[in-house]
């Protein structure tokens, strides 16, 4: 029986301007939905906001959606409950169930000690602040989700604080440990950034680079 253990380390290149993350896990079987272990052509049924038609009998919302808000949790969360913290005020608290009633989701792979994380990182912490309520407003709400490869919990504190970010991030006990469903979306590099839609399925996988996955996301929030 294979380890379900996850062994990395990491190196960080001065040639071609990016840091490599190296780990092994178990292979996982390549579907349509990132999220679902099953291998099927027909989606889960999306919840559309204020069609006015009831659900279908078959299967019942796994998430009710809150008051004031008619997402369900995007499945990009699933297996991350209660893993999940958000940076405010200068240190990390629990998320909120309401921040996973989004419809698209940025999966950000960085770490402090990677120079052109933290030259990618501002960008996008620019891209959040300006787009974040623009996109709730517009019907196309998004989150990013912060994937710690820091060498520390006070590393990525410190990064988080230093460069403001307000999104969430999974604990760091949790973000490297085989339990994350995110890691199996990871690149060799960082950073990396994987855009998820309503489905949880994968629009833009990173490997064209972290600009590619945010300007996808503009352009769905300017078009929408």
């Amino acid at each position: 029986m294979r380890s379900l253990a996850l062994l990395g380390f990491f190196l960080c290149l001065v040639v071609g301007g990016g840091c490599i993350a190296v780990y092994m896990m178990p292979k996982a079987k390549v579907t349509t939905n990132a999220f679902s272990g099953k291998e099927k052509d027909t989606p889960a049924a999306e919840t559309s906001p204020g069609d006015g038609k009831a659900a279908t009998a078959s299967k019942p919302a796994e998430t009710p959606a809150r008051s004031g808000n008619s997402l369900p949790t995007n499945p990009a969360f699933k297996g991350l409950e209660g893993k999940l913290v958000r940076a405010n005020a200068g240190q990390f608290i629990k998320a909120k169930q309401v921040d996973t009633q989004v419809k698209y989701v940025l999966v950000y792979y960085s770490a402090h000690w990677c120079p052109p994380c933290r030259m990618f990182t501002p960008k996008l912490v620019n891209f959040y602040e300006s787009y974040k309520n623009v996109a709730k407003n517009k019907g196309v709400p998004f989150e990013v989700i912060f994937v710690s490869f820091d060498n520390s919990e006070n590393e990525m504190e410190q990064y988080a604080m230093e460069t403001n970010m307000s999104w969430l991030a999974v604990r760091y006990g949790a973000a490297r440990s085989a339990g994350n469903p995110l890691l199996r979306l990871s690149g060799r590099g960082i950073p990396f950034l994987v855009l998820l839609g309503p489905d949880g399925e994968v629009l833009i996988n990173g490997h064209g680079g972290t600009q590619q996955a945010l300007n996808e996301m503009m352009r769905i929030v300017n078009q929408s």
